[in-house]
């Protein structure tokens, strides 16, 4: 047998051990992790202390207690990271300053992980001291993972509590009317749709924040098919759609800007009805605006379009 195939097999193995031995041992969840992690995708995250995630001393000890990390998403149930939610800013730049911000606590060694009271609120205290930059805290004190995205939002001057909890964040966010709330898997079980801002959730396990992605933003449009189904076209920030509605001769550009308000066409749904749906070469489809058929195209590139029934 050849020497590969030797070490192949120990190696699966070595592997199925572990993964029975965490049902029956406290290993913590950061010490077994399954991703598809491209290493393009990065998040922020403040994650578990020197001594475990209580009865830590203020500040980074371990120097990774608040770090940068490839993203990940467990297929073990019991783990933290198993995301179900991505919440994402309708202002894209609110989103990329949420994400700088946290870059910045992940590398300022006086912020430290503690999930005890009232430590896990010093970081709150400390930070709203310097007008909420944690590049400025300069006292060592401690955070959860969702206490420091609280921060993060503060800066943003959207309110969320010193003591925040991970089962609050998409119920806090959501009645905001400033997110979007994203659960189908194509979201929270891959890397590949997701944009720096970005909110990973587990409600009452885990959050982070991602700080660095290739993926444009996109922005959700709904849309309802001829079958009578509906879903969600994804609109890259930026994107521009020609809608013909006098056979041609007086096009009207829309633009993807902000929260991608298309009411002006739908102003008592507040939404286009797309009457179409085809992928054939450019991503086009067709819509429906008083009673007339037209054609889309979306002009400009990269439009994530992906059909959501």
């Amino acid at each position: 047998m050849e020497k590969k195939t030797v070490l192949k097999k120990i190696a699966k193995k070595a592997a199925a051990i572990l993964l029975v031995a965490c049902f029956f041992v406290n290993i913590p969840f950061a010490a077994l992790q399954f991703t598809d992690a491209s290493g393009e995708v990065k998040m922020g995250q403040a994650k578990r202390g020197e001594n475990g995630v209580k009865g830590n001393k203020p500040g980074d000890k371990s120097g990774r207690e608040v770090l940068i990390s490839d993203w990940s998403y467990s297929v073990f149930p019991r783990a933290s990271e198993h995301w179900s939610y991505v919440i994402r800013a309708k202002d894209p730049d609110v989103g990329r300053r949420l994400a700088e911000n946290m870059k910045k606590g992940c590398l300022n060694d006086h912020i430290g992980y503690d999930q005890n009271y009232p430590d896990r609120g010093t970081l709150y205290n400390e930070a709203k001291k310097v007008g909420w930059d944690l590049s400025k805290v300069e006292k060592n004190c401690e955070t959860t993972c969702t206490c420091i995205i609280a921060v993060c939002l503060n800066a943003e001057g959207i309110k969320a509590p010193r003591y925040w909890m991970s089962g609050d964040v998409k119920d806090d966010l959501e009645a905001t009317g400033k997110f979007y709330i994203f659960d189908s898997e194509k979201y929270t079980t891959s890397s590949s749709r997701l944009a720096v801002g970005d909110i990973l959730v587990n409600p009452g396990k885990h959050t982070a924040v991602v700080v660095e992605s290739p993926h444009p933003f996109t922005y959700p449009v709904k849309y309802t098919k001829t079958t009578g189904k509906t879903g969600t076209a994804q609109v890259a920030e930026k994107a521009e759609m020609t809608l013909n509605l006098n056979n041609g001769e007086d096009p009207v550009i829309v633009t993807a800007d902000k929260e991608l308000d298309l009411s002006e066409y739908e102003p008592e749904k507040n939404e286009f009805r797309f009457i179409g749906w085809e992928r054939t070469g450019a991503s086009s489809f067709s819509a429906r605006y008083e009673g007339k058929s037209a054609a889309i195209v979306v002009n400009s590139d990269p439009v994530n379009i992906s059909d959501q029934d």
